[in-house]
């Protein structure tokens, strides 16, 4: 187990949470440019889900 402290996390340690990550599907239904990394989940802006048809203006 990976404990998380106030220490800062290594390369590692970060990929080993990812691959634990039981959300790391949800990833795949979001249209994201290639190169682009999301860092606000709480807003419906750059990633909208791939279900949806056109982007809203």
């Amino acid at each position: 187990m990976i404990q998380i402290t106030q220490d800062l996390l290594s390369r590692a340690d970060c990929i080993a949470l990812d691959e634990k990550d039981p959300l790391i599907g949800c990833k795949s239904r979001f249209a994201l440019p290639d190169g682009e990394v999301y860092l606000d989940g709480n807003s419906l802006g750059a990633a909208l889900p791939k279900a949806v048809v056109e982007r809203p203006s």
